[in-house]
Formats: structure tokens, sequence, C-alpha cells
């Protein structure tokens, strides 16, 4: 592969993802968390306090899903603590996965969370959408974060202590929680507020409610001021028509839906499980992308096929696996990723302009990034928050693999190890090497043409034969020539006029 092509590739890649990482977009990339912000705002909350008439349910009573619990079986998957990576989406999604594998009626979603990472927060809720069996929530504590993931699930069951919403979004700026100010305030509400009213249509639950925990400028007449953050506890969300029951146990919630007497089955994460999780975070990424970058700078300056290669391979492989195992990446990913290093493998072996090499690059690099993020499931909107995880990683690793590109080149050039290993012999003209022969000698030497020149043949001059070029005219063999200069390895010749 020609190595300007490739630099240039590398180098308009990482300034366009450098450059998109720096949008101002809600809410992981500006260090944005949905926890509660009763930690930095005097707000008034809105909870069973609120007096008056209240507001009627917008459903009838729900029917159970189940006519019977023998035989069956359910899976408990718990969500417990700050959702501050891609740990619960793993959790959960590895979860859901159980559920199917052990044949579950239902699956009981465990919440007792504060809240967390807005790109956290969506791809946990895709999970409990996509999910293909029933789901419950069961409600210990669900703030912020967590009251989306609540409102994801088919049927919410509160205990009597329980508390559900406050999910207006702050901003993390040094590890200190800042409310939001201005027009950068409304572009992160604006698709909040969109994605908590979709969630709890698409689950039938009120929209009202949904948004009164996202949006303060909400009036929900007798539940809900304007300025107040909504938080519901347990009673007041079952006389809302929000939760189902208050109950004090799972099996409670499990027997009310009709599973009474099924087999409960907690889900517990594997040793796969856990170096998956950590695999597939933002700084695992970012570590395995620039280790293969750098693996691939030694495999190029070196013979053969040897340690660097083997390097980039695992790096490459370990991502895809991690990220394939959270459900992030799939065949798609993988299939591109292969065309990528296809395209790699033709350019090295059918040396031409660089397009195979250009083009194996981009496939590389797009499938590493797809790999990153998911589409929204059927019915809700795309917004950029989902793939500005995926653009700060890959911009961040491709950084650092050109930093390690200048690393490996300088700092080990001239090591012992790097001299054994590495494409680093000089053909030196002072040690006897030449890359064409010297010519110059026979400048104005004469001699005859032993084939036609059309423009290129042979000349014989003495007793040698030279590759030959005429200036734009043809001669005939036999014709008498004088060389006016040497091009390369050939000699321009004129003819001998008289």
């Amino acid at each position: 592969m020609h190595k300007h092509s490739l630099a240039i590739a590398v180098a308009a890649f990482v300034g366009f993802t450098l450059a998109a990482a720096t949008r101002p977009v809600w809410p992981a990339d500006l260090g944005l968390t949905t926890a509660t912000s009763s930690t930095i705002s005097p707000v008034k909350s809105a909870t069973s306090a609120a007096t008056g008439p209240t507001t009627s349910p917008t459903r009838p009573v729900l029917s159970p899903l189940f006519t019977s619990g023998e035989g069956k079986r359910y899976v408990v998957v718990a969500i417990d603590g700050e959702l501050m990576s891609r740990h619960g989406t793993v959790v959960l999604k590895r979860g859901i996965d159980f559920a199917r594998k052990q044949e579950a009626s239902l699956v009981v979603v465990e919440l007792h969370t504060p809240g967390g990472l807005g790109s956290v927060m969506l791809g946990m809720r895709d999970a409990l959408v996509e999910c293909p069996i029933p789901t419950l929530g069961f409600i210990r504590q669900a703030y912020s974060a967590g009251a989306l993931l609540a409102l994801a699930t088919d049927r919410i069951y509160m205990t009597a202590m329980a508390h559900i919403g406050d999910a207006i979004p702050i901003q993390l700026a040094m590890g200190q929680a800042k409310e939001l100010q201005g027009d950068l305030k409304e572009k992160i509400l604006a698709p909040m507020k969109k994605e908590f009213a979709t969630t709890a249509r698409y689950k039938k639950h009120r929209e009202d409610l949904a948004l009164g925990m996202v949006d303060l400028d909400l009036e929900i007449p007798a539940l809900k001021r304007k300025g107040e953050i909504l938080v519901l506890d347990a009673p007041t969300a079952v006389r809302e028509g929000l939760a189902v029951k208050v109950v004090e146990t799972i099996e409670q919630a499990v027997a009310d839906v009709g599973l009474a007497g099924a087999q409960r089955v907690d889900f517990k994460m594997t040793t796969a499980d856990r170096l998956a999780s950590f695999l597939s975070g933002p700084i695992a990424i970012i570590l395995l992308i620039a280790i293969a970058i750098g693996g691939i700078v030694i495999e190029v300056k070196t013979p053969g096929f040897g340690l660097g290669g083997f390097v980039a391979i695992a790096a490459l492989f370990l991502f895809f696996w991690a990220n394939w195992y959270a459900n992030l990446a799939h065949w798609m990913e993988i299939l591109l990723f292969l065309v990528g290093v296809g395209l790699l493998i033709g350019e090295m072996t059918m040396p031409g302009f660089g397009v195979l090499g250009i083009s194996g690059i981009v496939c590389i690099l797009v499938s590493i990034f797809l790999a990153m993020f998911r589409l929204p499931p059927k019915g809700f909107d795309f917004n950029y928050d989902r793939v500005q995880v995926a653009v700060h990683n890959l911009a961040w690793a491709l950084a650092m693999g050109v930093v390690a590109m200048f690393v490996i080149a300088s700092a080990f050039r001239h090591s012992p190890f790097w001299k054994r290993v590495s494409l680093g012999a000089e053909m030196d003209s002072k040690k006897g090497f030449t890359g064409l022969p010297d010519l110059s000698g026979l400048v104005g030497r004469e001699g005859t043409l032993a084939t036609d020149l059309r423009p290129v043949g042979t000349v014989r001059i003495g007793n040698r034969r030279f590759d030959a070029i005429a200036d734009g005219e043809f001669f005939e063999r036999g014709t008498a020539v004088r060389v006016v200069r040497v091009q390369g390895a050939q000699l321009v010749v004129e003819k001998i006029e008289g």
C-alpha cells in the first residue's frame, strides 16, 4: 500500500472524528447525568403530599398476564447502583438472553438506582423495549434514569418505601454537578422529554406523568405545579395509574400477574459477562483499538508475519467479541471488517494506486465504529447521543494510535530488538549497492539500432545492447544513431544525418 495514501486516509478520519466528538450534545459526552437533581437544586419536589382532587388513571384495571404459574419460571435481573458505565447495559441484555435460554415466561427487573448517564440509560431502555418476553418492573428506588427503565417495563410494582421520578438532567463537570442553563438546557431537555414520552406511550403508561419527571415547566393538576420536580411515592403512583400495586416482595408481584407458584431463577453474571462488560467499556475500547493500530504498524515494519500481527489480531478479536457479547456488534459489522482486511491484502498483493488499501481502511474503521452502538428500536427517534460515545471513543483511539506510530518509529527504531526484526537494512551506494546502472559515459557515443524504434527499442553500441528511446520519432532497424542523454535505464538517441 502506498504510504502517502495510508497517511492521508488516517489523518482525514482522525480530523473528522475529533471534530465530531466536540459537538455539544446530551448527555454523556458533556458529562451529563440524569442522577437525582435534589443534590444541586432547592427546586421543590411534587410527591404524594399534593392536595386537592386526584387525576384518575388513564387505563382500566389490568388483568393478569398469565393464568397459572405451574411448570413455569421467571428470571430476576437486579439493577443496583449508579448507571455510569456500559456494565448496566451488559447486565440487562445478558439477563434477557439468559431468560430466553431458560424459556422463562417473565423477566423481573429489580430497580434500585439513583440514575446515571443518558447514553447508558438509552441502551438499557432499548433492551427492555426489544425484550421478546413480558417484563415486570419491581421498584425499590427508581430515580432519573431508573424512572425511564421502569417506564420501559410492561407492569410496574413498587415497595411501600419506593419512589419514582426526578429525571431532570444535570451536568457533571470535574465531578461536580451543575444545573443546565440557557440554550444548552433546552437542547438537552427536548430529546430527553421525547424519550420519556415515547417510552411511556409505547408501554401504555401515562405520558403526562413521564413528562412531569423531566419537565419543570409542565403542570399536572393537583399533582405538580410549575417549577416542581415530579417524584411519586408508591401510594401516589398506584393512585395515578402508573404502578399496579404496592407489594413487599417480588413473589407477591409475580403472583399478581398470574404466575403464583412459578420457579424463580436469579440471573448471575458469569466470568465471560464480567470480561465483556469490562472490555466493552470506553477505556478498554480506546486501548484495544490503539493497541491494534500499534500492532499493525509493527507488522508493516517487520518481515513476514510476526508479533505485531498477532497483537493486532488479538486486540481486534477482543474488541469485536466484547461488543458482540454485549449485543452491540452484529455479523454485519464483523463481515464488513473482514471485507476491509481482504481489501488490504489485495492491495499488498496487487500494488496499484492505493484504491484497495484506502477502501480497506475505510471498511475497517466503519465496522469498528458501527460495532460500538445500535440504532433505536422501531418507533423511537434517532438522536446523536446514540453515536457520540462511539465517535468519542474512536477519535481518542485513533489519536492514541497515531501517537503510538510516532513512539514506535522513534523510540524503538535504534533498539537492538527493532534492528533484528525490522526491515531496516539500507542499500547504501557506499556499500556497493546501486539502484540503476550508470550509463552517463555513453552520452555522445554512436551505435546502430538492433530493432525498430517505435519509439522504444534496442540500440547496439560496440558489443553491448541497451534499451533506447527516440524523442517522438520512429526509426528503422539498422539506422545509425547517437546517444544524446540518459533517461533512467534508457538511452535517448537521435538519428545521425548524412
